[in-house]
């Protein structure tokens, strides 16, 4: 959930909650919420800490399950081929 990413991204940046909630322009109680996921953060916060984190706001609100796949075994294959192609220009 985004509440366990805003935390980990936070902490891996050393930022303490109240400086992150001051840079939003928000109360630190409600980083609380955000981050413990009792309130969604509204867009505008979203672009926020997509742009504090250096990640998109896709990266953010991205939700993965266990269950599903978003692409087949060759799909992903191709795409990690793809990847490294990118890593070598």
């Amino acid at each position: 959930m985004i509440g366990n990413k805003i935390i980990s991204l936070r902490n891996k940046l050393n930022i303490k909650q109240e400086d992150l909630a001051l840079k939003l322009g928000v109360t630190r109680p409600m980083l609380s919420h955000y981050e413990h996921n009792l309130h969604n953060p509204p867009i505008p916060v979203l672009i926020q800490l997509a742009d504090i984190f250096n990640v998109s706001v896709d990266f953010l609100l991205e939700h993965h399950s266990k269950n599903k796949s978003q692409f087949s075994e060759d799909e992903k294959q191709l795409l990690k081929m793809y990847r490294l192609l990118n890593i070598k220009k």
